[in-house]
C-alpha cells in the first residue's frame, strides 16, 4: 500500500474500505463478549486461519496503527508549547519567497518560532515537549509527506499555508485537508478552491493575504541591468517551476511587440526568467519569438531576493499577463514599489489590484491546456483559466509610454491603494493557547 493510499484509509476509512469498517464493529462485539481471555484468543486465532479474508483484514487494520496519529488531536487536547515553522526557506522559487515572508511576519508579530528549512533534517525536534503549533508554510503533498516521516508535528495544533491556481484543487490533495486544524490561503481564489474541497467538518479556512512587503529600502540600478536613464523599462518575471504557460511571458512577449517595433530604442521589455535551465525547451521558444528585437532582453541569471527586489525597482512597470495566479506576489511588491502595473483581471491578484495603479486587461475563461507539462496532470472538466487579450494589453503599453507623467501618477496610485488593501502582519491571537 502506497503512502498515499494509506492516507485515505485512514482519514476516510468508511469511503475506502469498507471491509476495515466491519471488521472494527465485529472486533468490538467480540471483545464486549463475556468470554476468558484465553479462550477468547485462541478462537480468534483459529477464526483468522479459518477465513482468509478476515486475517487479511487484521492485518490491515495493524498497519495502520502507525499511521493514525496523522489524524489531528482536538484542540483542546493539545498542550502549549513551542511554534515551529517549516518552509522552503532556501529556494528562490515563488513558494521559497512567500514563506521567507510569512516567517518575518510571525516574527513581527511578536514570536519565536523554531524554524525549520524543509529541504533538511528537523534538527532539534526530538527534545521538544509534547505540544505547541507547527505552521507549515508549503503546500499539500510536501506537508502530508513530511506528517508521514515525522512525529512530533502530530502532537501539534496544526496550521498549513498553501497556494494554488485553479478554481478546483488536485484530487491527492483533499485528504490532506483534514490533517489540519486550520489552513491559510493568501487570496480569496484559493480559500474558495479549498472550501469547496474540504468535508463538512473539516478545517477552518482562513483567508490571510500576504502582508504588505517592506520594499521602502528599495532603491533602483538601472546601469546593473544594462538600462539607460531614458528608457521606459518594463518587466515581466516567471518562475520555469510554476508553468510558463500559467505565466504566461509568451503573451508579454507579444503583446510588447504588438504595441512597439523592433527598432524602438526608447522602451525596452525585460523578461526575468528563475531557473532557467530547468526548462531549455521554454527558452528556446521565448528566444525564438524575440529573435531580431534588441529591445526585448532575458535575465537568467540567478538574484537573491534583494537583487529581485532591485530588478522590479528599476523597471518603469510590471506585466503580468498571467492565466492564473494564487496571490501574485511579484505583482504586490511592484505596486509597493510605485510601480504602474498590467495585469490579467482574474483570480488571487484581484483581491489587491484595483484603482489607478492597476490596469486590468479581459480574458476570456478557457479549459486548462498546459503543454509545458507542469498542470497536464490537472486538466479536467471544470479547471479553467484566463486567456487574457493580447491586443489590449498592448494598446495599454503604448500609452503606458506616450504619457510618462501619468504613468508615474499611476504608480503612486499603486502604492497608496496596495497599502489600504494590504495588512502589514499576521493576525495570531487566535493561535496564542497553544504557544508557550
Amino acid at each position: 500500500m502506497t503512502q498515499n493510499s494509506t492516507l485515505k484509509v485512514v482519514l476516510n476509512p468508511e469511503a475506502h474500505a469498507p471491509a476495515l469498517i466491519r471488521y472494527r464493529k465485529a472486533q468490538r462485539l467480540w471483545k464486549a463478549l463475556p468470554v476468558p481471555r484465553l479462550i477468547r484468543n485462541g478462537l480468534t486465532a483459529l477464526l483468522y486461519r479459518i477465513f482468509g479474508q478476515v486475517r487479511s483484514v487484521a492485518v490491515l487494520d495493524q498497519s495502520l496503527s502507525p499511521f493514525k496519529s496523522l489524524i489531528p488531536r482536538k484542540p483542546a487536547d493539545i498542550a502549549p508549547g513551542r511554534l515551529i515553522f517549516s518552509s522552503y526557506l532556501g529556494d528562490t522559487s515563488g513558494i521559497g519567497r512567500a514563506g521567507r515572508l510569512s516567517l518575518k511576519m510571525l516574527r513581527q508579530a511578536g514570536l519565536a518560532p523554531l524554524v525549520h528549512n524543509m529541504r533538511t533534517a528537523p534538527e532539534g525536534w526530538g527534545q521538544l515537549e509534547t505540544g505547541g503549533v507547527w505552521f507549515c508554510h508549503c503546500n499539500a503533498m510536501e506537508a502530508a509527506d513530511f506528517l508521514l516521516r515525522v512525529d512530533e508535528p502530530r502532537r501539534c495544533y496544526r496550521v498549513g499555508y498553501w497556494a494554488w491556481e485553479l478554481p478546483n484543487l488536485p484530487t491527492p490533495w483533499i485528504d490532506v485537508i483534514s490533517l489540519f486544524h486550520e489552513i491559510w490561503a493568501p487570496s480569496r481564489f484559493v480559500a474558495e478552491a479549498i472550501e469547496r474541497a474540504k468535508p463538512l467538518d473539516g478545517p477552518t479556512v482562513r483567508y490571510v493575504p500576504h502582508p504588505l512587503p517592506d520594499v521602502e529600502h528599495v532603491r533602483p540600478d538601472r546601469a546593473r541591468f544594462g538600462l539607460k536613464p531614458d528608457v521606459f523599462a518594463f518587466l515581466c518575471m516567471y518562475d520555469v517551476h510554476s508553468s510558463a504557460t500559467r505565466k504566461n511571458p509568451m503573451g508579454t512577449i507579444k503583446a510588447f511587440q504588438r504595441a512597439f517595433e523592433p527598432t524602438r530604442d526608447d522602451v525596452v521589455l525585460i523578461v526575468k526568467v528563475v531557473a532557467a535551465n530547468d526548462s531549455i525547451a521554454c527558452l528556446d521558444e521565448l528566444a525564438a519569438q524575440t529573435r531580431g528585437w534588441p529591445n526585448i532582453h532575458m535575465i537568467t541569471d540567478m538574484l537573491t531576493d534583494d537583487e529581485a527586489d532591485q530588478l522590479l525597482c528599476s523597471a518603469d512597470a510590471f506585466v503580468s499577463l498571467h492565466r492564473s495566479e494564487g496571490f501574485g506576489l511579484s505583482i504586490a511588491q511592484a505596486m509597493a514599489m510605485g510601480r504602474p502595473v498590467i495585469v490579467t483581471g482574474w483570480s488571487g491578484n484581484m483581491d489587491f489590484c484595483g484603482g489607478e495603479g492597476a490596469a486590468l486587461i479581459g480574458y476570456e475563461l478557457i479549459a486548462v491546456d498546459d503543454p509545458h507539462g507542469v498542470y497536464r496532470q490537472y486538466e479536467a472538466p471544470g479547471q479553467i483559466w484566463a486567456d487574457p487579450d493580447l491586443d489590449a494589453a498592448a494598446r495599454v503599453m503604448a500609452q503606458f509610454v506616450a504619457e510618462p507623467q501619468q504613468t508615474k501618477l499611476r504608480g503612486n496610485a499603486a502604492r497608496r491603494h496596495i497599502r489600504k488593501v494590504l495588512p502589514s502582519t499576521y493576525d495570531v491571537e487566535h493561535l496564542r493557547p497553544w504557544i508557550a
